[in-house]
């Protein structure tokens, strides 16, 4: 790169990727290797779970409650 040149990309990740755990988006301003600025937006997949559960009694609530998340649906 000649001197002075300060080119900066923007390298988005998400919402779905096989390194993270749960959906996100991310956006990294990067220039070279270096990462300059990085904004991160949780919550890709609301889906109004609480809405979903407020008409519905405790028991109809805890099969809703196991399909929160698809990791661990075992321990809700």
């Amino acid at each position: 790169m000649a001197e002075g040149a300060n080119k900066t990309y923007k390298v988005p990740i998400g919402p779905v990727h096989v390194g993270l755990k749960e959906p996100v988006t991310a956006w990294l301003d990067v220039d070279g290797e270096r990462i300059v600025n990085a904004t991160i937006r949780p919550g890709a997949i609301h889906r109004g779970i609480e809405f979903m559960a407020r008409e519905r009694n405790p028991i109809q609530i805890i099969y809703l409650a196991e399909r929160i998340c698809g990791i661990c649906s075992f321990s809700h």
